[in-house]
């Protein structure tokens, strides 16, 4: 059996920050005023909360980051709006069109080089 109080293995970020709070707990309920190894509770509560406060940081963090993706994907589906907006206009103008260098430099196929779609096989029998 394991002398040590953590585990062999390595702990989950979320595991870790429990075990904080667990071991924090267990010494403030049993024996808040025992001294191990010369360090008191408020001494390991004290080493223990910049791991935590790091901790609460980072969830910040998570929460503003999710925050700003909902927001650009707001941002992004008026954008869309406005870039079909216009690639309709640049299309739908006499001066530029489907066959214009602008409507190619989009990124869209002119008009003109655009494939028809039909299918010419080789070797077949005219009927």
């Amino acid at each position: 059996m394991n002398p040590l109080p953590l585990p062999a293995m390595a702990l989950s970020l979320l595991e870790f920050r429990d075990r904080i709070l667990r071991f924090r707990r267990v010494w403030e309920s049993l024996a808040p005023e025992k001294v191990f190894s010369k360090v008191s509770y408020e001494k390991f509560c004290e080493e223990t909360e910049e791991s935590l406060a790091v901790r609460e940081r980072i969830l910040d963090l998570e929460i503003q980051l999710r925050g700003l993706r909902a927001e650009r994907s707001a941002a992004d589906r008026k954008s869309r709006g406005m870039m079909r907006r216009l690639v309709w206009s640049v299309a739908g103008d006499k001066n530029f069109g489907e066959d214009s260098g602008f409507y190619k430099a989009l990124g869209f196929i002119p008009k003109s080089e655009r494939k028809t779609g039909r299918v010419r096989r080789k070797g077949r029998k005219k009927r």
